[in-house]
């Protein structure tokens, strides 16, 4: 559900003053206040309608958030200075035409070792890193067991399902 924006609602402009968003909000409060308007339910929805614009529009701070972020900006736990990062990214995406070159390369600051090559064999090779042969024996040691691969076999009753049989 869309909201309206909260000057249209005061029915001022977005460079109006605090002065001129007080008045505005005095005219209107008065107009649709509950007490000079008693039973009307619409002049009650549209008194709540502009105090919720004042209390945003008036206050210096929530001011600036609604007026850079819209409304995502007035909500709880909303970071401002994650927002401005997250827009200054997307700009520079789309400067750049959202693309970015992937080269194995770019995991050797990542993983520390040799790159992707190095984790999963060269060129297509089944060959595994050093380092993980000695990863499998720990863990599986760590599990109650020297064998790090387990046997499948068939519950009981149950067709098609698989249970794990752990030493």
């Amino acid at each position: 559900m869309a909201t309206r924006d909260y000057y249209e609602i005061l029915g001022v402009g977005r460079t109006a003053t605090t002065d001129e968003i007080r008045k505005a909000y005095r005219k209107l409060a008065r107009k649709y206040h509950p007490d000079i308007n008693p039973g009307d339910k619409a002049a009650e929805e549209k008194f709540k309608e502009i105090s919720a614009a004042h209390e945003v529009v008036g206050d210096p701070e929530k001011r600036k958030l609604y007026d850079e972020f819209g409304e995502q900006g007035l909500s709880p736990g909303f970071d401002a200075e994650k927002a401005r990062a997250y827009q200054q990214w997307q700009q520079q995406s789309a400067q750049t035409g959202g693309s970015y070159t992937f080269e194995s390369g770019d995991l050797n600051d990542l993983f520390g070792y040799g790159g992707f090559e190095e984790l999963f064999g060269r060129r297509g090779s089944a060959r595994s890193p050093s380092w993980f042969s000695e990863y499998r024996s720990v863990l599986a040691d760590g599990l109650g067991g020297g064998a790090p691969a387990r046997n499948a076999e068939r519950s009981r009753g149950c067709a098609g399902r698989l249970r794990r049989a752990v030493p």
